[in-house]
């Protein structure tokens, strides 16, 4: 990913400890590391305005930024609610002793799932067979 080594292995430290504790499910702790992973490596999504024409109005997901319903017509893009804009960018902003605390349920899950996906293949033209796997055992 491009990070140093201590900010990646503090940032796997804290996922393992909020797995072994349990207390959040582990969907939503490999989200969030996914989405941290990324962002400590420099690709930290511009969250304030769209990316493209800077209207505050934005509901649209995209790895370099957010972006206006007008603007998200031509660019591959995520819907959000705003539940799902404040999980984003609690994830983002948040510090790594906090962020896998976060509770993330349901459709607010499954919108940061896909903010990952469409990250992990935009940044690093990835796509993980295993996901499909553990999607249809609906596991992850």
């Amino acid at each position: 990913f491009g990070l140093e080594d201590n900010e990646f292995m503090y940032l796997l430290l804290k996922a393992l400890q909020a797995l072994d504790r349990g207390k959040n499910d582990m969907r939503t702790i490999g989200y969030i590391f996914e989405i941290r992973a990324l962002v400590s490596s420099g690709y930290m999504p511009y969250m304030e305005n769209c990316i493209n024409c800077g209207d505050p109005d934005i509901t649209f997901f995209h790895p370099e930024g957010m972006l206006c319903t007008d603007c998200a017509k031509h660019i591959e893009s995520i819907a959000l609610t705003n539940e799902g804009y404040q999980a984003l960018l609690s994830i983002t902003a948040l510090e790594i002793d906090e962020v896998f605390k976060l509770k993330i349920k349901g459709n607010i899950l499954k919108q940061i799932s896909a903010c990952a996906r469409i990250m992990m293949k935009h940044y690093l033209d990835v796509s993980f067979q295993t996901y499909n796997v553990l999607k249809h055992l609906n596991w992850y």
